[in-house]
């Protein structure tokens, strides 16, 4: 996990930008500006400045700053994704984001970028991977495996031991049982129960 004291960019003004931009405040890190392909140079987003789109980046070297992630997730847009990978590969560094009321156990493993929301819960020896996002009140029990660039949606509920590959969306409000492997690329739809292994590439509807 990669959090910092180094000032942040924000890439982003979208409403995940809002939520993080809120977190960042509350714990004191110094803000640069936003990056933004939607608004202005000299606007402000959150009381702070647009200074570009993402093509700016180039003003600031990989060793005086760090990076926020702040485009949300959604099924089939890889623009979070992209952009991670893009600015991973010209050697800049992702600051993880954990709200203060999360609950975040201390044997938990977390990849560059990790970005926990208020009232989630993550428990014992959980990996979770790069990019991934586990937003408002999703609980993510003991043992369970979470790949890169994964999006748990609000009040979503991973059981013990569950695996998601890379790239799943858990939508708003589903529940997985224990020890179940969902494949990569998989969407699990808001409120749905999963009970089965879902294979990769498959989206899984089943209405609680």
């Amino acid at each position: 996990m990669t959090t910092t004291k180094k000032p942040i960019i924000v890439i982003g003004s979208g409403g995940h930008a809002q939520v993080l931009i809120e977190i960042l405040q509350e714990r004191k890190d110094q803000i640069i500006g936003v990056l933004s392909d939607s608004l202005t140079v000299g606007a402000e987003f959150m009381g702070l400045p647009i200074i570009g789109n993402d093509d700016q980046i180039s003003k600031y070297s990989q060793e005086e700053i760090h990076l926020v992630n702040g485009v949300g997730s959604l099924p089939g847009n890889t623009r979070r994704r992209d952009i991670s990978e893009f600015m991973s590969g010209q050697g800049y560094i992702f600051a993880s984001v954990i709200h203060s009321k999360s609950i975040v156990s201390s044997s938990a493993l977390l990849g560059e970028g990790v970005q926990i929301m208020s009232g989630s819960v993550v428990q014992a020896n959980v990996k979770i991977g790069s990019n991934s996002i586990i937003n408002t009140g999703a609980i993510i029990d003991h043992d369970c495996v979470i790949g890169d660039n994964c999006h748990i949606g609000p009040g979503a509920v991973l059981s013990g031991g569950v695996a998601l590959g890379n790239e799943t969306h858990v939508g708003t409000g589903a529940s997985i049982i224990q020890n179940l492997k969902i494949g990569t690329n998989v969407v699990i739809a808001s409120g749905s129960a999963v009970f089965r292994d879902v294979d990769s590439g498959t989206k899984f509807i089943q209405k609680k």
